[in-house]
């Protein structure tokens, strides 16, 4: 039975990346399997740049350099 399910899922896994190359280049493509790799081996959801930079942005509003 979980043979099945995998197969199914596999199915449709691959017809969603048929789908989604219909609209996105391939650079975009291969972008979005390293999020969703990164994703499922519990990593961040946002690589170090974009921590760093969110970090920042709440020390400018917790210091009062930029209002709401």
């Amino acid at each position: 039975m979980l043979a099945h399910q995998n197969e199914t899922s596999d199915t449709q896994r691959a017809t969603s990346v048929a789908q989604l190359a219909e609209h996105f280049t391939r650079d975009e493509l291969e972008r979005l399997a390293a999020l969703h790799t990164r994703y499922e081996q519990g990593g961040d959801r946002f690589s170090e740049r974009e921590l760093a930079t969110l970090c920042f942005l709440r020390w400018l509003r917790a210091t009062g350099r930029v209002a709401s």
